[in-house]
Formats: structure tokens, C-alpha cells, sequence
């Protein structure tokens, strides 16, 4: 099961934002560590928090790697790495179709501060962005 199918279901099984967040603090664990080279100012989203998103190829995969210096960023960060880092690039289309059918059955986005749904939409504008290049 993928970090996104698990977070859809445990998401629909709950009706408590409470719950739903605490799911997201938790994804945050499971954040890989990101190489300090990639910490650069292009790979720098617009945030109150600290966030760097990195997309680029490794062969015909996707390589998706994050760091955020809070909770709710990092989780959301993790979300985007644990559904596209490793990925044929071929599969792209088809997970960023799933992500937002995700968003919107969740109302995740709406449930968001502005700056952190900025932040999300950004990362995954990101993962859209280079999936045409």
C-alpha cells in the first residue's frame, strides 16, 4: 500500500481533522533525511516554515526528495515523497490524477492554513512542472 492510499483511506475512515493531523505529524517520521546539497535556493519553497523540494530523474524514475522544520510541512512533504520518489516517470500522470482526486475527496487543502496549502500546491506544482519537461 502506497504512503497515499494508506493516508485516503485512514482519511475516509475518520471524520476528526484532529485525527487526520495527527496522521500527517506522523507521516513527518518517515521523511528520508535530505542531502544538504540539495538544501539550495532553487529548491526552496515559499513558506513561514523551512521547506525544500527537490524533483529530478534517476534513469526513468522519479527522484522526489524533501526537508521541512515542522510538523504539518513535514508530513505533507512526506506525502509527496512517499508517492512519487522511486516511481517510473511513465506514472506520473496517473499519481498526480490520484493526489488530486485525494485532495479534493479529503478537503485536505481547504483544512490547510494558507501558507502550508501554498507550500503543498507548490511541491506538487513542482512534481506537474517537471513531469512535462
Amino acid at each position: 500500500m502506497t504512503v497515499l492510499e494508506e493516508t485516503r483511506q485512514l482519511f475516509l475512515a475518520t471524520t476528526g481533522w484532529v485525527e487526520r493531523y495527527s496522521h500527517i505529524v506522523d507521516l513527518a517520521s518517515r521523511l528520508p533525511v535530505m542531502p544538504d546539497d540539495l538544501k539550495t535556493p532553487d529548491n526552496r519553497v515559499a513558506c513561514a516554515s523551512t521547506i525544500y523540494f527537490s524533483v529530478a530523474a534517476e534513469g526513468d524514475r522519479l527522484r522526489v526528495r524533501a526537508y521541512a522544520n515542522t510538523a504539518i510541512p513535514s508530513g505533507l512533504a512526506a506525502l509527496l515523497v512517499g508517492t512519487f520518489d522511486g516511481v517510473p516517470l511513465a506514472d506520473a500522470p496517473r499519481l498526480l490524477s490520484d493526489l488530486s482526486s485525494f485532495l479534493h475527496e479529503s478537503e485536505l487543502l481547504d483544512n490547510l492554513t494558507p501558507p502550508r496549502r501554498a507550500a503543498l500546491l507548490a511541491m506538487i506544482e513542482r512534481v506537474r512542472l517537471f513531469n512535462k519537461s
